[in-house]
């Protein structure tokens, strides 16, 4: 005599073989629930900074409290037939923000 597991998976399995359409159909259900839930409560993606663990993230966040966020960027121009005061020159370097 084989004496078969009488623990939930094993209920749950030999259910599951019994009744093989309602189980398929319980799957897709469930599956379908899960990704409408998931994408109604949405996701949030931590930073770099925040990601980290231990001292290594302590150092990241207080970095990143301290350094600017954005991107700057710098660009030297030089003329040789013009001063930094001619007006000339400064009509060309003047800063415009897009």
């Amino acid at each position: 005599m084989q004496h078969s597991p009488s623990g939930f998976a094993a209920r749950a399995g030999r259910w599951s073989a019994r009744h093989r359409k309602p189980a398929i159909l319980g799957w897709l259900a469930f599956v379908i629930v899960a990704v409408v839930l998931g994408g109604a409560v949405g996701k949030h993606t931590l930073t770099t900074s925040e990601a980290g663990v231990g001292e290594s993230g302590h150092a990241a966040r207080a970095a990143a409290a301290a350094l600017p966020q954005s991107a700057r960027e710098n660009v030297l121009v030089h003329s040789s037939a013009l001063t930094a005061d001619a007006p000339a020159f400064s009509r060309v370097t003047a800063t415009r923000r897009s």
